[in-house]
């Protein structure tokens, strides 16, 4: 994926709001949609990777929190899950590290 799709400005207040709210290992930018009329980002999706004891808070207060102009969803992983699918080629992890934009964090 293009590294400018991580510098798009709606994708880059929701990325900054998540690492003000939380404290996040990395942010992974991917599957990015543009508008055909004007190629303005109009959806994303966003890996996050984070110590949580509870997911389902930790998405649902992002989703509380965040004012974000565009449409986001977030897929949340413990790094100690993150470690283990990205190294399994068919997973999903994998295929987001090799289609997504980090960020924020170390690849």
């Amino acid at each position: 994926m293009n590294n400018s799709i991580c510098d798009s400005k709606e994708i880059s207040f929701i990325c900054e709001e998540i690492k003000r709210i939380f404290d996040v290992e990395s942010i992974t930018v991917f599957g990015v949609k543009r508008s055909q009329n004007d190629n303005s980002v109009t959806d994303t999706d966003i890996c996050v990777v984070a110590n949580t004891d509870d997911k389902n808070a930790w998405i649902k207060k992002a989703y509380l929190e965040i004012d974000s102009d565009i449409p986001f969803d977030l897929f949340l992983y413990t790094p100690e899950e993150w470690s283990t699918l990205i190294c399994q080629s068919e997973s999903f992890a994998s295929r987001i590290v090799r289609k997504g934009c980090l960020y924020f964090g170390k690849a």
